[in-house]
């Protein structure tokens, strides 16, 4: 009778190099899809934080004889929005703020100008290629950057 031979278990270093070497083509492959996503994910919650933006302007409007405010700053300062958070568009490495927010604001408007007529806007680069608007009607989209 023969003795078994001892069976080693362990992965030579070629196996190990093979499979990292397909991890990583697999990694390589799916990136340009993950940034596709980030960037949907962002445009998402850039568009939510306009409509917010747009129903605290509508209340303050209605509360003031149809006129929207001075600033955005007054809706907070008057608390007509929550967080100031929803100043900063999510697709950009700069936090909005109170004084210097990622949307611009056309002031001196009210809800009696025409519907199609910008209220707030993106910075043209917040987002490759588009810039999210809303207006006075209401109704927040997406417009191709004039630079392309």
């Amino acid at each position: 009778m023969r003795k078994k031979e001892a069976n080693n278990r362990g992965f030579t270093i070629g196996e190990l190099l093979t499979v990292l070497g397909i991890v990583l083509t697999v990694v390589f492959l799916l990136q340009p899809f993950v940034r596709q996503t980030t960037e949907k994910v962002d445009r998402a919650g850039c568009i939510s934080n306009l409509r917010g933006i747009g129903r605290a302007m509508f209340i303050y409007a209605r509360e003031h004889r149809k006129q929207f405010p001075l600033t955005i700053k007054t809706l907070y300062e008057e608390e007509y929005l929550a967080d100031a958070g929803i100043l900063d568009c999510p697709a950009t490495k700069k936090t909005g703020t109170l004084d210097d927010p990622e949307y611009i604001y056309t002031p001196g408007l009210s809800a009696t100008d025409p519907s199609d007529t910008e209220l707030i806007k993106d910075f043209e680069g917040n987002h490759s290629g588009v810039c999210g608007i809303l207006t006075v009607d209401g109704t927040v989209f997406w417009q191709e950057n004039s630079d392309k």
